[in-house]
């Protein structure tokens, strides 16, 4: 549950109710007089880092799907809530996050060189490559 207090609320005990399931449950919460920065505005270095195939295994989707893609949204949009800072994209598979694919497309060309296509801000891109 969230309970976003406004800035300007009195400090102070409030009491009321929840209704869950049909039923009512008390709730007090306890309002200090003082406010929290905005988390954008926070002094703090966050730098969790978000795993696209784990993101697909916990809610059992096909990756790289809409559904996957909505999924990852979500989770960048809470990362921006909370202030991090960082966007890490996994650009080797087997790497330290035990990740077995990436974003990279690694291509043998025919001169036995690697190059590599990469379209983060493209899942048409992507998908179709």
């Amino acid at each position: 549950m969230t309970v976003n207090v406004p800035a300007d609320a009195a400090p102070g005990m409030y009491e009321g109710t929840l209704a869950v399931a049909g039923r009512q449950i008390p709730v007090k919460l306890t309002v200090a007089g003082w406010t929290l920065p905005k988390p954008a505005d926070y002094e703090t270095y966050v730098d969790f880092i978000e795993s696209p195939e784990s993101v697909a295994l916990r809610y059992d989707v096909p990756l790289w799907s809409d559904k996957h893609f909505a999924l990852l949204g979500s989770c960048f949009d809470q990362l921006g809530k909370i202030g991090n800072k960082t966007l890490f994209l996994p650009l080797a598979a087997m790497a330290n996050l035990g990740n077995e694919h990436t974003i990279v497309r690694w291509i043998k060309t025919e001169k036995e060189k690697i190059s590599s296509m990469i379209s983060p801000c493209s899942r048409d891109t992507w998908m179709s490559a």
